[in-house]
């Protein structure tokens, strides 16, 4: 086990449809497990709509088979990534995807 495989999410990749009411999602595939690594991101208290707690997370892992339309499951909640994986080449031993997730909605 390394640090970019400590842990472990649930991928579930999702296609779009626009509507009159704005994007339905669908499941496209079976949910994937993968191996990663996850890191607090943020914890604040916005006053959108009266006091909410936002928060976010950190996915850093070798292989990403989503991209921002997925839905992730990870220590009983639900995740949306905040924009596209970025990939952080290194050397083999340390290239990964980078993931920012915020609280599924």
């Amino acid at each position: 086990m390394t640090l970019l495989d400590s842990a472990e999410v649930v991928v579930r990749r999702r296609t779009a449809a626009d509507t009159a009411y704005g994007p339905v999602y669908s499941d496209d595939g079976p949910p994937m497990a993968v191996a990663c690594s996850v890191r607090a991101l943020t914890a604040a208290e916005t006053r959108q709509l009266g006091w909410q707690a936002t928060a976010g997370i950190r996915i850093l892992a070798r292989s990403w088979p989503g991209d921002e339309r997925s839905a992730v499951r990870w220590d009983g909640a639900d995740w949306e990534p905040d924009g596209p994986a970025l990939r952080r080449d290194g050397s083999p031993a340390t290239a990964h995807f980078q993931i920012d997730c915020r609280l599924a909605r």
